[in-house]
């Protein structure tokens, strides 16, 4: 029970330390800039925990480890404001709600927050740890790692395109409503983990994948491009084809909405401005471009017709006389 509450110290500090930088981060920087560090410092946190966790499932076994991933999973979604997974930020890419350079930056941030994040971790557990398990493995991993992947390259790469594509069509049922949806998604995604955990891992995100068994033993390069990077891009596309065949092309921005300024997604058509009926009301703004409709010489209709009573008046008035 003492190693367990040692790890939930961990996630209440790297919680509370992420989000107290951000605050200040947020009033010091600027709009445009900010969004990147966001992506540094959600990937950092999320990467920190999920390094924690496994050692959760070292010490308890896979019940504990799927229980606090849920709750892991669940205070995310609350609290962060980045995506922190290259994969959400190509699917913006892909349905064209950002460029290719934004795209690349936001992954790159993503990049960097994961790797500090995983120097972060091996450092606190040398320094802060409370059990020799956890200091046992933070020297193993600044010696060396052990691949994730259990499997042959041709299994594995369907492994983690089948997990991002059953994520990514499950979800898009939007089970539960708009209450239940969230907890709808962990549970999906939490299962997909579970199937996939002993033979790639079951990643489903290429940030924490590089964070975790890059430059690991019997893991070349071209390896890890394929299995946790070119498998993942592929079955989001996979997905998003069938997608389409399930719920109709077009479907993400009737459901969303197209935000305002930016381009629709693949295969949505444009939104045409309602043509509203009827006279233009009057604004505020513009009264003289509305009263002065059918003016002479500038002089509006009740001006005009004012004047002329008052020429008829004079006229009446030299006759009489």
């Amino acid at each position: 029970m003492e190693y367990f509450l040692h790890s939930v110290a961990i996630y209440v500090a790297n919680f509370t330390f992420i989000l107290g930088l951000r605050s200040i981060l947020r009033k010091c920087l600027s709009k445009d800039f900010y969004p990147y560090v966001a992506e540094v410092l959600g990937t950092f946190l999320l990467v920190a925990n999920v390094h924690e966790n496994g050692n959760v499932y070292g010490q308890y076994g896979l019940g504990i480890f799927s229980v606090c991933l849920f709750l892991l999973m669940m205070t995310y979604a609350r609290v962060s404001d980045a995506v922190s997974n290259p994969i959400a930020i190509f699917e913006h890419w892909w349905h064209r709600r950002i460029s290719l350079a934004d795209a690349a930056l936001k992954m790159m941030a993503q990049l960097i927050g994961s790797l500090l994040a995983a120097r972060y971790m091996t450092w606190l557990w040398k320094t802060a740890a409370l059990s020799e398990h956890t200091v046992s493995r933070a020297e193993f991993l600044e010696l060396t790692c052990d691949s994730a992947n259990k499997v042959s390259l041709p299994e594995a790469v369907g492994v983690e395109l089948l997990a991002v594509s059953v994520i990514r069509i499950f979800t898009s049922y939007r089970a539960g409503g708009l209450s239940l949806e969230r907890y709808f998604n962990a549970a999906v995604s939490i299962a997909v983990i579970l199937a996939g955990l002993e033979w790639t891992g079951s990643m489903i995100n290429p940030a924490l994948a590089t964070a975790m068994t890059y430059n690991c033993e019997n893991h070349p390069f071209y390896e890890h491009v394929l299995v946790y990077w070119l498998a993942p891009f592929t079955g989001s596309i996979l997905s998003d084809y069938v997608e389409d065949f399930l719920h109709g092309r077009g479907w993400r921005d009737q459901d969303r909405g197209v935000t305002e300024g930016a381009a629709p997604a693949k295969g949505a058509k444009k939104r045409r401005p309602r043509r509203s009926g009827g006279k233009p009301k009057k604004t505020a703004r513009e009264p003289a471009a509305t009263a002065l409709q059918g003016s002479r010489n500038g002089v509006s209709p009740k001006k005009r017709k004012r004047k002329e009573a008052n020429n008829n008046t004079k006229r009446n008035m030299n006759v009489g006389s």
